[in-house]
């Protein structure tokens, strides 16, 4: 499967997922992290956890729940072929 380059592209392109309740693993979640638009993604893994990555921190794990993620989460996203 193909992924598109940016955040917010990937965001366009796969199916919206607004309750976090209902994400799958393998899932994309998105963040809006100071800016209107999407800017950050990573990939759902289970139980409100995500792996994703940040060039001050490298790829690290990461739960939804956490006070800074929740702020600025959107939603999730399931790539449809």
């Amino acid at each position: 499967m193909n992924l598109l380059r940016t955040a917010c592209m990937q965001f366009q392109s796969s199916k919206f997922i607004k309750n976090p309740a209902e994400l799958k693993e393998g899932d994309l979640v998105f963040f809006s992290i100071n800016t209107s638009r999407i800017s950050h993604v990573g990939v759902y893994l289970k139980n409100n956890f995500f792996v994703h990555s940040a060039s001050s921190k490298g790829v690290s794990i990461a739960n939804l729940t956490q006070a800074y993620w929740s702020r600025y989460f959107v939603g999730g996203g399931r790539l449809v072929d």
